[in-house]
């Protein structure tokens, strides 16, 4: 999956903000809307590789815990198009023995 993501993808930035600051990574994600019979407005899901936030040294290393804050989380955002979307849930980790390989992404906005 993390080849595909990286072929296929589209460039968005993940953002967190802490106390008025905005921790932002740049990374790739396929990102695809819910199908039409969904009852969530403007819903859609992005699917991201979890060594792309690693990478991107996200969020900021001055995070109180970085362990734990790694993850996606409902509250932050992620900019698609140029368009701000919120995280509507935190990350669902998908998980191939022990490894996290993907994390998918509820947003709306």
């Amino acid at each position: 999956m993390a080849r595909q993501i990286a072929q296929h993808g589209e460039s968005v930035t993940i953002r967190r903000s802490v106390s008025g600051t905005d921790t932002d990574a740049e990374i790739k994600a396929i990102v695809r809307n819910y199908d039409a019979g969904s009852n969530t407005q403007g819903g859609s899901y992005a699917i991201i590789n979890p060594a792309d936030l690693e990478a991107a040294e996200w969020p900021s290393a001055t995070e109180p815990d970085k362990a734990i804050d790694a993850l996606p989380r409902k509250g932050d955002h992620l900019i698609v198009g140029g368009r701000q979307r919120a995280l509507t849930r935190h990350a669902e980790p998908v998980r191939i023995g022990d490894t996290i390989v993907r994390l998918n992404l509820h947003i709306e906005g």
